[in-house]
């Protein structure tokens, strides 16, 4: 059976998440390759969304490198350096983050990453140089880790501040979130923080903010899909938590990549009858969507599944065989559409 691929378009961002990236984007937060499944680590790509998304797990590729599996190679399909023996978070704390407003403790958050971009470029630099590959990734581990911990410290300030506004806070999560997909990228390996990031999704899962309680859901959902290529994780489970996001009013592009990936996964378990009912639902939760960008989703899914019950791709193959009946088939196949 064809698996779904949905339409292409830009891979936005990741951090952990999925953060989902969810996470998204969130993209992945596990202790390795398996550990979150993403839209990226499953090569999901979607509809093109020129709208973006305010409420997405990740960041960047500049920012993160995209997500990294236990080979070194990177999901977006780069290479990353040659990682040193991973440091302890309390040897990357050497920026001050100054107290302040909300609003002046998020300025202190862009220049932090408009110093990651500066790193990044010294570390392209110092390899065009001919520095070797463990040089310069133990460069870039110690001083991007310092500024990510510096980040994480400025947006929890925010979180915490009297003050913040909604708005802010939800800034200030996307900060933190990013900062810890950063950490476990450069981690090398530990479930130090894998396992923080989880934890921090789940919080997120009781706050009394429906956007943000819905991304730590999307984010927890991918460590689940981890769990599940792992044998820790039942289909039921994963298949009633889906239909519980799809039913969320605030469902959005994350929910629909982290629903997809599901559904994909599931189809790679073999889980055909499973998988296509997701998809189903998934189209259904999606149509007429108030982001028309999500709304032609929904039809690219609807297609998709109506090729299969029609079994559109055995007829055309069929008739390039020159097989008997097969035009006459395809033709009456097509008449339905």
């Amino acid at each position: 059976m064809t698996q779904y691929w949905p339409a292409k378009r830009t891979l936005e961002k990741l951090a952990c998440l999925c953060v989902a990236a969810l996470l998204a984007s969130l993209s992945g937060c596990g202790k390795s390759d398996s550990d979150m499944v993403t839209a990226e680590t499953s090569k999901y790509e979607a509809a093109d969304d020129q709208s973006g998304s305010s409420d997405q797990t990740g960041t960047s590729d500049a920012t993160n490198g995209g997500s990294m599996d236990s080979s070194g190679s990177t999901a977006n399909g780069g290479s990353a350096p040659a990682q040193p023996p991973a440091l302890s978070s309390d040897k990357l704390d050497s920026h001050e983050v100054p107290d302040g407003t909300p609003d002046e403790l998020l300025a202190f958050i862009d220049k932090m990453d408009k110093e990651l971009m500066v790193i990044q470029q010294d570390g392209a630099m110092m390899s065009q140089q001919g520095r070797s590959p463990a040089e310069v990734g133990a460069m870039l581990q110690e001083k991007m880790g310092s500024v990510a911990i510096a980040k994480l410290k400025a947006a929890d300030k925010v979180m915490g501040g009297e003050g913040t506004t909604p708005e802010l806070r939800r800034k200030a999560i996307q900060a933190k979130l990013a900062s810890m997909g950063l950490l476990t990228q450069l981690s090398g390996g530990t479930d130090e923080w894998p396992d923080k990031v989880r934890a921090f999704a789940q919080s997120l899962t009781l706050d009394k903010d429906p956007q943000i309680a819905l991304q730590g859901r999307t984010i927890l959902l991918g460590f689940r899909l981890g769990d599940l290529k792992r044998g820790e994780q039942n289909h039921e489970i994963l298949k009633n938590e889906v239909r519980s996001l799809l039913a969320n009013e605030h469902r959005d592009r994350s929910v629909l990549d982290i629903t997809q990936t599901t559904a994909m996964e599931f189809q790679n378990a073999g889980r055909l009858d499973d998988a296509n009912q997701l998809f189903r639902d998934i189209a259904a939760a999606y149509k007429g969507h108030s982001n028309p960008t999500l709304a032609a989703e929904s039809e690219n899914i609807t297609d998709w599944l109506t090729i299969q019950e029609l079994k559109l791709n055995q007829k055309f193959e069929a008739v390039t065989k020159n097989e008997a009946g097969a035009n006459e088939a395809l033709l009456a196949a097509m008449k339905t559409v």
